[in-house]
């Protein structure tokens, strides 16, 4: 799973959003389609569907989209 958000210590504690790419794995600093806020929102929701499709997509350096689109 490329993206991922996993609690830290007790609940109410830190969170940390971990993201790879989608191509091959590797750490991944550049997000398309990422709307962090509202992902969070659905998640305490309950709806993991939406909350997946609102973390984006993540990719390395090397597989980043020209210009930042990302195909469907």
């Amino acid at each position: 799973m490329p993206v991922s958000l996993k609690r830290i210590g007790r609940p109410g504690g830190g969170s940390v959003l971990l993201h790879t790419c989608e191509a091959c794995g590797a750490d991944a600093p550049f997000g398309t389609g990422v709307q962090l806020r509202q992902a969070l929102a659905k998640l305490a929701a309950g709806d993991i569907v939406s909350a997946r499709r609102l973390l984006g997509k993540w990719y390395c350096g090397e597989h980043r989209p020209a210009g930042g689109e990302v195909e469907p």
